[in-house]
């Protein structure tokens, strides 16, 4: 009601999309999609659409949430309009890496899988090296890049891929290692969620023999359902964490110093994520360059303290790392009369 007064309809327009990306957050789609359902369409009849920055990017969430409730056609006008509307202004900006990566999302959907790859490798080309490419929505959106992969037979890029995440899913977590599990809810729900989907994935597919010393999809799914208990188990740990330090002084310390930088590093890290989903303030784009330097500096400096943590406290640094064994480091520890069976309970499925 109070923005309704707001002279600038425009800006009227940002909150309405703000709001219509908490809901989607909240998994409210139908709410989300009345709402930006109603905003586009005001903004496509203004008479300064054409020079609309935001229009471009209103769509395209339209079309993300058009997915989410199976309404593809819909989605896939939405996404060719919002395309076809990138300016300079959002053109090289973190805005369109998500804009097409949504879209090659659609186009897995649709069975237009070596379009979607083409797309995502122009996308991982870009991103490489840079703050985004640990980020939580590239490494979920490398999800649907392995569903793409598999698909077309490329299985050794599939497994790959996986490796990769894997490791960005673990550097994540144990980065995060202290962070209470309120604080870092909303990221967990949508690891655990892409991390559920890369296993239903491979345990879904058909596997061609497996060479020697080739990446095994047993070898992932292993490894993944292990951070899925990480992640199930992490609010735990944080407390448990909590109580070893408390009792000393010299840890207590350190781990103040590292929760202070891992703090810096998630303030920049959110900054980044408002730039890939929400709209763009005075039609200015967020330049990731700005966040490189100080990005690579909090990693290393928090690098840093976990070697020191790692020489001086090796059992916490063990409790507080989310690190998975390999299908054969596994079985080294099991004797000639043991087996292990490891159970998954999946959002839609229940895996042994």
């Amino acid at each position: 009601p109070i923005a309704e007064k707001l002279p600038n309809k425009n800006v009227v327009g940002e909150y309405y999309f703000d709001l219509a990306l908490l809901r989607e957050a909240e998994e409210k789609y139908e709410e989300a999609y009345d709402i930006l359902h109603k905003r586009v369409k005001a903004r496509r009849s203004s008479n300064e659409a054409e020079e609309d920055a935001v229009l471009p990017l209103a769509e395209g969430a339209l079309a993300r949430i058009c997915m989410k409730l199976n309404k593809l056609d819909e989605s896939y006008e939405l996404f060719k309009g919002a395309l076809g509307k990138l300016n300079k202004v959002i053109a090289d900006s973190p805005h369109s890496l998500r804009l097409f990566s949504d879209y090659a999302e659609l186009l897995v959907l649709r069975g237009e899988h070596l379009e979607a790859i083409k797309i995502y490798e122009r996308i991982y080309d870009k991103i490489k090296g840079t703050a985004l490419s640990d980020h939580p929505l590239a490494i979920i959106g490398s999800v649907s890049y392995i569903h793409a992969q598999l698909a077309v037979g490329s299985y050794e890029k599939a497994y790959k891929l996986s490796e990769e995440n894997i490791d960005s899913f673990s550097g994540r977590f144990s980065r995060n290692a202290r962070a209470t599990h309120g604080d870092n809810f909303p990221e967990q729900r949508l690891m655990r969620k892409s991390i559920e989907r890369n296993i239903q994935l491979f345990l879904d597919s058909r596997y061609p023999p497996q060479k020697q010393g080739s990446l095994s999809p047993l070898d992932s799914t292993f490894r993944l359902a292990q951070l899925v208990r990480y992640l199930s188990s992490a609010d735990a740990v944080a407390k448990m964490s909590a109580r070893f330090s408390a009792n000393n002084k010299e840890l207590y310390e350190i781990i103040r110093l590292r929760e202070s930088e891992v703090n810096q590093w998630r303030a920049l890290e959110k900054t980044i994520s408002g730039s890939m989903s929400g709209i763009v303030k005075n039609k200015m784009p967020v330049e990731l360059s700005s966040f490189e330097e100080q990005i690579s500096r909090l990693e290393k400096s928090i690098q840093k303290i976990d070697e020191t943590i790692l020489a001086k406290y090796p059992e916490y640094f063990d409790l507080t790392r989310a690190r998975s064994l390999r299908v054969k480091e596994a079985q080294e520890l099991l004797s000639h009369d043991e087996v292990l069976v490891v159970f998954l309970l999946g959002g839609e499925k229940t895996f042994v």
